[in-house]
């Protein structure tokens, strides 16, 4: 199931880290169901992907 990019969600965003509280009102304001799910770093190691 983590294999799937999404996992369900009906859609998946990227913004930048200091656009992500407008970005959330908007789409709240719009009637969608929005929340933060994770962020994306830069990473050297071997490991893509982390479940918390």
């Amino acid at each position: 199931m983590y294999r799937t990019f999404n996992c369900g969600r009906r859609h998946g965003y990227r913004t930048a880290p200091e656009a992500v509280d407008s970005a959330l009102a908007l789409l709240n304001e719009k009637g969608e169901n929005a929340w933060k799910i994770g962020y994306i770093k830069a990473s050297d190691s071997e490991q893509r992907v982390v479940i918390e």
